[in-house]
């Protein structure tokens, strides 16, 4: 299948989930400097909803991932 603009673009994103790629894994190293920031505040909100009971913690979200795995496989 050849694709091209919007279609390409939706079906390269889906593929890099499946690849397990992510957008920091696509950003040049400028992109990333400039976004970085916001990559730290995201991290910390994550922690704090974490610590607030909000998000499982990360053992808890490790073994839900394994069981996705598990059973994808």
């Amino acid at each position: 299948m050849e694709v091209s603009g919007w279609d390409a673009r939706v079906i390269q994103h889906e593929y890099d989930h499946i690849e397990g790629i992510m957008f920091p894994d696509r950003g040049s190293p400028a992109v990333m400097k400039e976004i970085q920031p916001a990559i730290e505040a995201l991290e910390l909100d994550f922690t704090r909803q974490q610590q607030a009971g909000m998000i499982p913690d990360n053992a808890t979200l490790i073994k839900q991932l394994q069981e996705l795995e598990r059973v994808r496989t």
